[in-house]
């Protein structure tokens, strides 16, 4: 699978699929973040988190900004991203080329 690479950086984790921001706190160390889009209430977790997937997006998005920010892998324009991955799912991002690996 492959969307748009807007952060540099590889990462391996399991899938934490956040629809609703208030559940953001659950978000568990070492996971990858998918979300339909970024939002700035999620920036306080982002030290639990290896990489952000989103559904929507470029390489100029929220999203892709605060990723590079902090220094992680970002993908952006994931279409169903949200649906496609499962909750604990572990997968392997590039952020730099924009592929995505289950494993």
């Amino acid at each position: 699978m492959r969307g748009l690479g807007a952060s540099q950086g590889t990462a391996r984790g399991k899938v934490k699929i956040i629809t609703n921001l208030e559940k953001i706190e659950n978000i568990k160390e070492g996971s990858i973040l998918v979300m339909p889009y970024f939002s700035p209430l999620c920036v306080i977790h982002l030290h639990k988190v290896k990489g952000i997937l989103t559904e929507f997006g470029g390489k100029t998005c929220h999203a892709a900004i605060i990723a590079r920010e902090f220094n992680l892998p970002c993908i952006t324009s994931i279409k169903d991203a949200t649906k496609i991955f499962r909750n604990n799912q572990e997968i392997v991002i590039n952020g730099k080329t924009g592929e995505i690996y289950g494993i």
